[in-house]
């Protein structure tokens, strides 16, 4: 049981996990990322709750901030799950367009 205020701090955690990995994956520069496609997000919740998308709103921010508007903005899904790995609250994956 956490807070949406906690939740959210996980996505922005998550978010910045993210950034450090697409970094590794452009061999440091991040001026390779040519476009952020799309990213998804699960969100460990009860039945009941239904504010998935909120949870993801700091994920979203953080990368238009990194890559600005042009690059940045992206399609989103967020899903609801009774439980994820390791009893995570939020898990999030992305997939990006790297120019070679």
């Amino acid at each position: 049981d956490i807070s949406m205020e906690q939740g959210r701090e996980a996505a922005t955690i998550a978010a910045l996990n993210l950034l450090a990995q697409l970094k590794a994956a452009c061999t440091g520069d991040l001026d390779r990322i040519s476009y952020c496609v799309r990213i998804s997000c699960f969100v460990a919740c009860a039945t009941d709750f239904h504010e998935h998308p909120k949870i993801l709103d700091p994920v979203s921010s953080i990368l238009v901030a990194a890559f600005g508007e042009e690059i940045g903005v992206h399609a989103r899904l967020a899903y609801g799950s009774s439980a994820l790995p390791f009893n995570s609250p939020i898990e999030i994956d992305g997939i990006f367009r790297m120019s070679v």
